[in-house]
Formats: structure tokens, C-alpha cells, sequence
């Protein structure tokens, strides 16, 4: 019935730890201002999307997974050390 709020299938939930993953891969070619910004946006944007699926069709996103996942990977990568290129010389 359209009048009470439904969760959204369990497939939701995976389908966001599987997108965290793959973003971790990637997490180390991305700037930190540009993390923090794609975070912000990321943050904003999903809230937003969440909020419309609720008001149209009473659809529950999950907001703590997804949000938790992201402010782990946030904090993970502004806590770890700059990675640093080794430069080699050719011996020849």
C-alpha cells in the first residue's frame, strides 16, 4: 500500500558496500580538496535523492550505510600518509 513507507530491498545495501569498494580502489589517485568536495557532494546528493524517493514513492533508502561508508573512506584517506613517487635511475 503506497501509504506506509517501505524499506528498500536488501539489494540496495549491497549494491552500496559493493560501490564503496570499488571507490576505495581509486580512493589514493584523488586529491584530498577534491575528496573532501566529492564528499560534500556525494553527502548532499544522496540525501537529496533519498528525500525525493521517500516523498514519491515512499520508498526508505538506507542513509547510515551509506553515509558511515563514506566518512570512513574520508577520514581513512585524510589520515594517511601522502604516498610519495621513488624516483629510479636507469644503471646501464
Amino acid at each position: 500500500d503506497s501509504a506506509y513507507v517501505g524499506a528498500a530491498p536488501a539489494a540496495v545495501a549491497w549494491v552500496i558496500i559493493l560501490a564503496a569498494g570499488l571507490l576505495s580502489g581509486f580512493l589514493w589517485m584523488i586529491s584530498k580538496p577534491g575528496l573532501v568536495t566529492g564528499a560534500i557532494l556525494f553527502g548532499a546528493g544522496y540525501g537529496l535523492i533519498a528525500l525525493g524517493f521517500l516523498a514519491h514513492s515512499r520508498l526508505w533508502l538506507p542513509m547510515f550505510l551509506p553515509l558511515a561508508l563514506l566518512g570512513f573512506l574520508l577520514v581513512v584517506r585524510l589520515l594517511s600518509p601522502q604516498r610519495t613517487k621513488i624516483a629510479t635511475e636507469k644503471v646501464g
